[in-house]
């Protein structure tokens, strides 16, 4: 929240660990942030749809397994039954309910997916688990 953060073409993302490129100015910080509903769930479909509408993609967790990883189109519906664990954040960034599915935007690069996008069914390996948005 504070200082903010620093323009992608000061500090590109790396997916590494990686100590603050000193210099960097940070023109955009936030307000506050909040769960959509609980901290250790996943939230009616239709909060995480208003929190969306209405803040913006919402940063989430999902369970991934080896046919995640595999996606290349589509809507993904493999979905681990009874998946108890999430292993991964993402952010859902869209829906569309003629399809059943979140447009989720994953961070492996524009290789992955639908150049970095899947569409994943609802309710599918937890995914929106501990939903959260913020608030500029």
């Amino acid at each position: 929240m504070n200082p903010g953060a620093a323009l992608e073409s000061c500090f590109p993302y790396t997916a590494l660990d990686s100590p603050c490129i000193s210099g960097c100015s940070f023109p955009y910080s936030i307000n506050s942030w909040a769960y959509v509903g609980a901290s250790n769930s996943v939230p009616a479909t239709d909060s995480i749809k208003n929190a969306i509408y209405t803040y913006g993609g919402v940063a989430a967790a999902v369970y991934v397994s080896s046919y995640f990883q595999g996606y290349t189109s589509g809507v993904f519906n493999s979905c681990k039954k009874r998946a108890r664990s999430v292993n991964h954040a993402i952010q859902l960034v869209g829906w569309d309910d003629a399809k059943g599915a979140w447009l989720l935007k994953n961070s492996w690069g524009t290789g992955w997916g639908e150049n970095g996008f899947m569409w994943i069914a609802y309710n599918c390996d937890l995914v929106g688990y501990a939903a959260c948005y913020v608030n500029y």
